[in-house]
């Protein structure tokens, strides 16, 4: 297994502030997000972000909460509970999701099937900007990875290797413009995956390269 899991600490730090806290809405209605002691979650989009900062968890990241059941080994019972609880209760956020094409742009402020929707989202600077890279998910499971300066509104797809778009388990390092992610051929069993760091130092020309393969097994 290539991926360590979410630390104990941050698990059981998460689950008390989870817990214990009222969740409220963001002073900035616009953001749509609800603030927990140790987590904030995106209602529209189905994201959420830890507010601890510890192996297996970055602070800046956006992630779905199957991505964090799947760093903490534990399916987030609470989390789920509380998020559902929050954002059913809050006439001011949208449930729309938005909707993008497949050059990243953004095709509607609300989702349809066919369109491509946020799944992953991490903010970085650099050369004195701001960006956000960004991964869109279609429905067979594949995924592009996408950059953009103007809050997912002015964006470009990242043309990354290899023919196939199943791009998994995308992290930034944090503090970094380094992303780094798995690329799996194809479905099924068998074949190589590779993992790649994405450098984004010079966003105008990200460079990669592969730092682990391994054998995809059952």
């Amino acid at each position: 297994m290539r991926r360590k899991p979410i630390s104990d600490f941050i698990f059981k730090s998460a689950l008390a502030g989870i817990l214990l806290c009222t969740s409220t809405i963001s002073a900035e209605a616009k953001d749509k997000v609800i603030e927990g002691t140790t987590y904030s979650y995106n209602c529209r989009e189905g994201l959420w972000k830890s507010k601890i900062i510890g192996r297996g968890v970055n602070d800046k990241e956006w992630i779905t909460i199957e991505r964090l059941e799947k760093l903490s080994g534990t399916r987030q019972v609470n989390v789920r509970n509380d998020i559902k609880k929050s954002c059913q209760s809050s006439s001011l956020i949208s449930k729309a999701k938005r909707a993008f094409g497949a050059d990243c742009e953004l095709a509607s402020d609300s989702f349809d099937p066919s369109n491509w929707q946020i799944d992953y989202a991490s903010r970085f600077n650099a050369h004195g900007n701001k960006y956000h890279i960004f991964a869109i998910r279609y429905g067979d499971g594949s995924r592009r990875l996408c950059l953009s300066k103007n809050n997912f509104r002015d964006n470009l797809p990242i043309e990354t290797p290899g023919r196939s778009l199943f791009l998994h388990n995308i992290e930034r390092q944090a503090d970094s413009s380094i992303i780094e992610y798995e690329y799996h051929p194809g479905n099924g069993w068998g074949y190589e995956v590779k993992k790649y760091r994405l450098d984004l130092s010079d966003p105008e020309r990200p460079s990669f390269s592969v730092v682990d393969s391994w054998i995809h097994q059952r």
